[in-house]
């Protein structure tokens, strides 16, 4: 948990990214329904990537938190 702790900020940020870019890409290609539908499906998978990870950000701060807190209470 410590190295996905370390690198989880990382990971959120290129998913954010990818969702960026399938923005664009769905902009660029509002004419073509057949390369939209495929982007929609890449859009929402990556949105279910983001809040998992947003989540489990959640987690692991949390925990971090806990784990800080016992430890200055020794």
């Amino acid at each position: 948990e410590q190295r996905e702790y370390e690198h989880i900020e990382d990971d959120i940020e290129r998913v954010e990214l990818e969702g960026k870019r399938i923005d664009n890409e769905m902009a660029a290609n509002a004419a073509d329904h057949a390369a939209l539908q495929e982007l929609v499906v890449l859009q929402q998978a990556n949105a279910e990537r983001l809040s998992h990870l947003l989540d489990r950000w959640t987690y692991l701060v949390e925990l971090s938190e806990k784990i800080d807190d016992e430890s200055a209470g020794d």
